[in-house]
């Protein structure tokens, strides 16, 4: 009986510890991911992107299918879309927007 108490004391005083975090001490470099602030701007047929230096825009069909990918080699892009009649995704990133083209 005496052994069940002195478990269940040393077990409650656990709990009630506080835990203490040691950082670690390797010599190891740390990454950093910094999110980027993509924008995408549809006006007419004429796309904008900004923030997206580096990376590449896809364009896709509703069915799935990339329809076309340009490659966004400064931090202002603006290009004009020379698309058939209908609803395409514009990807970039993790940014979607829906594009109609009439």
């Amino acid at each position: 009986m005496l052994k069940r108490l002195l478990y269940i004391a040393v077990f409650s005083l656990a709990l009630t510890m506080p835990s203490v975090a040691y950082a670690n001490s390797s010599d190891e470099p740390v990454t950093e991911m910094i999110e980027q602030e993509i924008d995408v701007a549809v006006a007419g047929r004429t796309v904008t992107v900004t923030g997206a230096e580096g990376m590449t825009l896809s364009v896709y069909d509703l069915a799935g299918n990339v329809v076309k990918t340009i490659a966004i080699d400064s931090d202002h892009k603006q290009f004009v879309l020379d698309l058939k009649h209908g609803l395409y995704l514009i990807r970039i990133g993790n940014v979607t927007r829906k594009y109609q083209v009439r």
